[in-house]
C-alpha cells in the first residue's frame, strides 16, 4: 500500500482496494514521523500536515485527538507477536479520537489496539476517515471503542474470512466493548450477533442489496 502515496493531488477521492485514499489536499506534502511523534507528545490535538509513514508503534496514554486533515497514514512496521502487532496502541489513561477525512492503511497489523489494565482506562473514538487492515481495524482487549463514522475494509487474500475480525474483542469479553453508531463496513455487518461489535440503541444497519454478501456494504445510521 505504500506505493499509493505517490497519488497526485486532485479534488476527489481515489479508490485503492475499495478504500478511499484522500486526495482532497496536496498529496505531494509529507509529514515526518519525527515531527508527528513530537507533536503528539506535546499537544492534545494534532492535525496532519501531509501524508505520514510510520515505522514505530504509537502508544497513546493521554487524551489525544488526531485530525487526518485529508491525508493518509501508512506503516512499515515489522510484525512481532504481542510486541509490534498494532499501529496505534491505547494503554492506561489513553483516550484517542480520530477525526477528519483521510485514511489509515496497514498491511500486516491491527490499526488500533485498546489495551488498558481495566475496561475504563482506555478508550478509542473514530468519527471519520477510511481504514483498511489485513486482520482487525479495531482490536479491543481491555477498554472501549465507539465507531461514529468512517469506512472500513479488510483485505487479506490468504485469509479472506478475517473480515469477521474487523471490529474485534477476541470473542465474548466483559473487559471490552465496541459500540457502533455510524460508518460503512465492507463485508461486515455490525448487527450480526456472531460479530463482536454492538450497534448502539437508536441506530440501524442498512445493507446494500445490490451486491453479493461477500462484497456487500453495511451502513449504520440513526433510526
Amino acid at each position: 500500500m505504500k506505493k499509493f502515496l505517490s497519488i497526485m493531488a486532485c479534488l476527489a477521492f481515489v479508490l485503492v482496494g475499495g478504500i478511499a485514499l484522500s486526495a482532497c489536499c496536496d498529496q505531494t506534502k509529507t509529514m515526518t514521523e519525527e515531527d508527528f511523534l513530537a507533536a503528539i507528545a506535546q499537544e492534545e490535538e494534532v492535525k496532519l500536515t501531509g501524508n505520514l509513514n510510520l515505522t514505530k508503534v504509537v502508544d497513546v496514554s493521554k487524551t489525544l485527538t488526531i485530525d487526518l486533515n485529508g491525508f493518509n497514514i501508512t506503516e512499515e512496521i515489522t510484525y512481532e507477536k504481542d510486541v509490534k502487532n498494532t499501529l496505534f496502541k491505547i494503554v492506561d489513561n489513553g483516550n484517542l479520537t480520530i477525526k477528519g477525512k483521510g485514511s489509515i492503511v496497514s498491511d500486516d497489523l491491527y490499526i488500533f489496539k485498546i489495551d488498558g489494565t481495566t475496561k475504563e482506562n482506555a478508550k478509542l473514538t473514530i468519527e471519520d476517515g477510511s481504514y483498511q487492515a489485513s486482520c482487525s481495524v479495531v482490536y479491543a482487549k481491555k477498554g472501549t471503542a465507539e465507531i461514529k463514522g468512517g469506512s472500513y475494509k479488510i483485505v487479506n487474500a490468504e485469509h479472506p474470512d478475517y473480515v469477521k475480525h474487523m471490529l474485534n474483542t477476541q470473542d465474548p469479553n466483559e473487559n471490552a466493548t465496541i459500540t457502533v453508531s455510524g460508518g460503512t463496513f465492507y463485508g461486515f455487518n455490525p448487527a450480526d450477533t456472531q460479530n463482536d461489535a454492538k450497534v448502539k440503541q437508536g441506530f440501524k444497519v442498512s445493507p446494500d442489496e445490490t451486491t453479493s454478501d461477500k462484497e456487500k456494504t453495511y451502513t449504520v445510521s440513526a433510526e
